[in-house]
């Protein structure tokens, strides 16, 4: 099949020259062979990076296996390279293995979430053997305690089996650059920059202090409204993220009540939701009120499609203020000036009390503020 060259690539993605980030990889010469572990700001080019490598790779007749974390995640994925790669075969699998899942061998670009790929991988599915490469977005997960034993065991398997695979991995928030790089035989690149700077604050007492020692006075109380008022008068967006789906459904109502914002887009947006074919229910009467007045919650207990319908309208600019659980930092590409941690505090299972969350975890929700084309 005829390369698309990078020119038209860039094009497709309505990108008109390249980020730093790729232009290194392009100048390592790691578009056309070679093994590389890139750790790089969010918004600041990585999947492009990867879809450079991915192009060249269908181009030559290849099959790629692209890994990412999460059910949504693939499937924003999916989306995504359907309208980047249209003349090729392109394949989510994210459900429980099955015997029909041999016919994913007649796909050429193949997206599945860490669990359904140890599950492929444990079954030794034939198609494996012909994977020319394989990505590992959001790679940093191998660090977690829950997930990452099965997801190293998985890409390990992979690649004692599969060793001439090419093979990539993306993380935004990696520390242990080099241990990665070793594990999977490949060229750790780091690059710190980013398209849009990102300002960090603490916010307490009605005040915002920043790390250099200067300050901001909002006049306020010690919720999120004053940070979110100050971001919608400059007609930016904002996401807020609790640690419990209670939290971000409760916090919804009580921001939409406070704000009290309407628009008659959001009156059919509203209604819509209300009638959708999940039929009458507690959750969705609570997500149409809030809608109506353009805040909404997002969190794995929504049904998926009405969770994609929140999405959507949080990029087009109609829904102004969206509180959400963590999973919606793993890499779901949101639009948001402004992004507000409700707290650096979670109950921790294995130790059994509240303990800080991860650096990585708190980079990776600040990293949805900031989004070029968006902000």
């Amino acid at each position: 099949m005829k390369r698309m060259g990078i020119e038209e690539l860039l094009r497709k993605v309505g990108i008109s020259d390249l980020y730093p980030t790729q232009k290194r990889i392009v100048e390592e010469g790691l578009i056309e062979k070679g093994n590389f572990v890139l750790a790089a700001p969010t918004a600041s080019g990585k999947t492009l990076a990867a879809e450079l490598v991915i192009n060249e790779e269908l181009s030559k007749g290849g099959k790629v296996l692209y890994l990412v974390p999460l059910r949504a995640l693939a499937y924003e994925k999916f989306e995504e390279f359907n309208e980047i790669f249209p003349e090729y075969k392109i394949r989510v699998s994210i459900g429980d293995y099955d015997s029909s899942e041999e016919p994913l061998g007649r796909y050429d670009l193949i997206i599945m979430t860490y669990e359904k790929f140890d599950s492929v991988q444990r079954h030794r599915s034939s198609w494996l053997s012909k994977i020319s490469l394989i990505v590992l977005d959001e790679v940093h997960y191998v660090g977690d305690p829950y997930r990452g034993p099965t997801l190293e065991i998985a890409v390990s398997k992979f690649l004692y089996d599969n060793s001439t695979a090419r093979r990539i991995a993306l993380s935004a928030t990696i520390t242990n650059l080099e241990d990665i790089a070793r594990w999977l035989n490949a060229k750790p690149i780091r690059v710190d920059w980013r398209p849009v700077p990102l300002k960090v604050g603490i916010y307490f007492d009605g005040t915002i202090i920043f790390p250099d020692g200067s300050s901001e006075l909002l006049r306020g109380d010690n919720s999120p409204l004053p940070i979110i008022r100050k971001s919608l008068e400059s007609g930016g967006q904002v996401i807020v993220f609790y640690n419990r789906r209670a939290d971000a459904v409760s916090w919804a109502e009580k921001i939409a009540k406070k704000l009290d914002m309407k628009g008659s887009p959001l009156e059919e947006l509203s209604n819509g939701v209300r009638i959708s074919d999940y039929g009458p229910s507690k959750l969705i009467e609570r997500l149409s009120e809030v809608v109506r007045r353009k805040v909404a919650f997002h969190h794995a207990g929504l049904p998926f499609e009405l969770r994609k319908v929140v999405e959507r309208a949080f990029r087009e600019g109609k829904i102004k203020v969206l509180t959400a659980t963590p999973t919606l930092a793993a890499g779901v590409n949101l639009p948001a000036r402004t992004v507000i941690i409700s707290s650096y505090l979670r109950f921790d299972k294995r130790a059994g009390r509240m303990a800080p969350i991860s650096i990585m975890e708190f980079w990776q929700m600040a990293g949805r503020a900031g989004r070029p084309k968006y902000d």
